[in-house]
């Protein structure tokens, strides 16, 4: 058996980590206005279009030489929510259309400033101290050593393999999303489109359109190729059976193509979601994995609610914790005279 582990946002942020698009928008405003005086948000005036909205200032910053940036901070404070690689391909769809290469050009120029920002964001909220909250989970998971084990981590951190990878025999991990200032795997920060949308920028024979579509970010390394034959590779004459678990992962669009590769794989006999908090958030997941794979027969071997466990946070109460831990020695039995020895929160 195969077990393979997909580690999205939502795994740092159970570990306390501020890693959210949101978070860096937060930061960012603070950091301005204690750097410069210019930044409040409550200096939000309306524009006459009714649409827009803009930053009244005295001088010069980052965000005020970026318009990209500005409108991501309108829609924070609009929606108090906002999706970075979503809003760009919002904008570069809208570019492609009008043919207007020169703002092409200068919204990737301001896409990678803010991506220079981010990293270095992340780089700093990463640094932070944090508890192993999942260990009773990865014990359960690791405890036949003949198993395979394989990470696919779309973070920029190294959370799992901080706190968990000592718990297993062997596990490899890919970081499909780049390394923070790592020249030889650099961060990939932009969007997935479908085929078709692929094709509809590759038909404007403007490469510039192209810049920041992670398919072509996937080329740089070797990721791809270490997780297809993690998939495809055979015991014998036979394909390994692969269990999916997903950990903090919306498997929203912005990933959909390494993520449909992965879930139509016929050697793909099961796949776990680890949801934050109650049914809502599983039943999100859930509709996501089924948008990705485009009603694909592979959606039948999603595990029920019931056949799935709740993620533990950092901030759980002790009530929480022994109804997330009797999940987990529900599911698995053979775990719980393990975890008991290991004198763990149980």
């Amino acid at each position: 058996m195969k077990h393979l582990f997909i580690i999205g946002n939502g795994f740092d942020i159970a570990h306390g980590l501020k890693t959210t698009y949101n978070s860096f928008i937060e930061d960012y405003i603070l950091k301005e206005r204690l750097n410069t005086g210019l930044v409040n948000l409550n200096n939000y005036v309306k524009g006459a279009s009714g649409k827009k909205h803009h930053f009244s200032y005295n001088g010069r910053s980052l965000y005020t030489r970026n318009h990209f940036l500005s409108l991501l901070i309108d829609r924070y404070k609009i929606a108090n929510w906002v999706d970075i690689e979503a809003l760009y391909f919002e904008f570069l769809q809208h570019h492609s259309e009008s043919k207007n290469s020169d703002l092409t050009e200068k919204l990737n120029n301001e896409f990678e400033q803010i991506k220079i920002e981010l990293e270095n964001y992340i780089q700093m909220v990463s640094s932070e101290h944090t508890e192993e909250y999942m260990s009773e989970f990865f014990y359960a998971i690791s405890k036949n050593r003949t198993d395979e084990f394989l990470v696919l981590n779309f973070n920029y951190t190294k959370t799992f393999e901080k706190l968990y990878k000592s718990l297993f025999g062997k596990c490899d991990i890919i970081n499909i999303h780049g390394e923070l200032h790592n020249k030889s795997n650099p961060i990939v920060f932009g969007y997935a489109p479908t085929d078709q949308e692929t094709m509809n920028l590759i038909n404007q024979n403007n490469n510039e359109l192209l810049k920041n579509i992670k398919r072509y970010y996937y080329k740089r390394t070797d990721s791809e190729l270490r997780l297809n034959k993690f998939i495809e590779s055979q015991v014998g004459d036979f394909p390994s059976k692969i269990h999916v678990h997903i950990l903090g992962h919306s498997c929203g669009v912005s990933d959909r193509n390494i993520l449909k590769n992965i879930f139509v794989n016929e050697n793909v006999d099961e796949i776990s979601i680890m949801y934050y908090n109650d049914y809502d958030n599983y039943f999100n997941v859930l509709v996501n994995i089924d948008r990705v794979v485009e009603n694909n027969k592979q959606y039948g071997i999603i595990n029920n609610f019931n056949n799935c466990v709740r993620m533990p946070q950092h901030d759980d109460n002790e009530i929480s914790i022994k109804k997330t831990n009797k999940m987990i020695t529900d599911i698995f039995p053979d775990t719980r005279k393990v975890l008991l020895s290991a004198n763990r929160r149980l």
